[in-house]
């Protein structure tokens, strides 16, 4: 639908569906800072947690068990990857632990 030049639509980033609003070449960017944020983490933190950081950008709303069964790592690890990741900034906590997910954070 094209309402003022504006596109209302869906888009599918990385497997998460993004309910927004996109003028051209916003999608692009929005790929773009996510890839620029991923670097970041992984430069900051390597490779292990970047890991951890793009399954969260892809399911937010798996729980540290679930996120550790698909990573073959144990919750603890996954635990500890949500901490380091939110104490820097790059994720937020919505919600409880029951029913709450990620938030990546454009930092």
């Amino acid at each position: 639908m094209l309402i003022n030049n504006v596109i209302f639509n869906y888009y599918f980033l990385d497997s998460v569906l993004i309910d927004a609003c996109f003028e051209e070449g916003a999608l692009k960017k929005t790929r773009n800072t996510f890839g620029a944020i991923s670097e970041r983490v992984r430069n900051e933190f390597g490779i292990k947690v970047e890991e951890t950081f793009k399954l969260i950008n892809k399911h937010p709303e798996y729980s540290a068990e679930k996120m550790a069964e698909k990573l073959g790592v144990t919750s603890r690890t996954v635990e500890n990857h949500q901490a380091k990741l939110k104490k820097a900034g790059y994720i937020e906590r919505k919600g409880d632990n029951l029913g709450g997910h990620w938030i990546i954070v454009n930092k």
